[in-house]
């Protein structure tokens, strides 16, 4: 958590629609520099998704709300 916290500010950032972010961007570039070879944005983007940071949920699901903890 304290290695994303150098990326993110906090916030959950709403996107339904992209399969990228800037925020992914990042942390890819990062990691690949750290010698991590396969952390392309899409995958980063996607466990962004999966830990909360991303919400990837339109606005009429019942998901839009939730708050992962």
């Amino acid at each position: 958590l304290d290695y994303l916290k150098g990326f993110w500010n906090g916030e959950t950032v709403y996107d339904p629609i992209s399969a990228t972010s800037e925020l992914s961007d990042m942390i890819s570039r990062d990691l690949k520099k750290r010698g991590m070879s396969f952390m392309g944005t899409t995958v980063i983007h996607s466990f962004l998704q999966a830990i909360g940071v991303v919400n990837a949920h339109t606005k009429e699901c019942f998901l839009y709300n939730v708050e992962l903890k």
